[in-house]
C-alpha cells in the first residue's frame, strides 16, 4: 500500500497507474486519505465461482437456462 499526495499523482500519473496494478494507491490531501486507486478485480461469472465445490456431471448452463425457460412456460 502507498501513500501519495493529490499533487504529486497529478505530476507523476502515469507512475501510480502502473503502480496501482500491483497495489492500492492511497491518495491523500492535507494529509488524510481522501480516495484509492486501484485495479479493477476480475470479474468471474457465479457458475465459474463452485468449479470444484460441485461434481462435473456433465449437467451445463445451457441445459439448465432450457429447464428454466420450460418451467416458467409450463406456470404460464
Amino acid at each position: 500500500m502507498t501513500h501519495v499526495t493529490s499533487t504529486r499523482l497529478r505530476s507523476n500519473l502515469g507512475k501510480y497507474l502502473a503502480l496501482a496494478q500491483t497495489e492500492d494507491i492511497h491518495i491523500t490531501r492535507n494529509g488524510v486519505v481522501f480516495a484509492v486507486l486501484s485495479a479493477p478485480k476480475e470479474k468471474h461469472s457465479l457458475v465459474d465461482s463452485f468449479v470444484g465445490i460441485i461434481p462435473n456431471d456433465g449437467y451445463t448452463v445451457q441445459q439448465s437456462r432450457k429447464e428454466r425457460r420450460a418451467d416458467a412456460e409450463n406456470r404460464d
